[in-house]
């Protein structure tokens, strides 16, 4: 999952979407298709802190900002 999240930080600064509007974004992949986004949890949740793929929803794990790192 890593490896993952810094490919698409990777692509995104090589591909000329470095400029990312703010706000909050869902995450999906190609892969497990548009029904599923990323969504973390609390340490004290049902997973234990991780990030998975959970059929999308409103709800705020599942929503993810960028932040440019200087």
């Amino acid at each position: 999952m890593r490896f993952s999240i810094i490919a698409l930080f990777l692509l995104m600064s090589f591909s000329g979407f470095a400029q990312i509007e703010e706000g909050h974004y869902r995450l999906k992949t190609q892969f497990r298709g548009s029904g599923e986004c990323l969504e973390g949890n609390k340490m004290d949740g049902s997973k234990g802190g991780t990030a998975f793929m959970d059929k999308c929803q409103n709800v705020s794990g599942q929503l993810w900002k960028f932040e440019r790192v200087r």
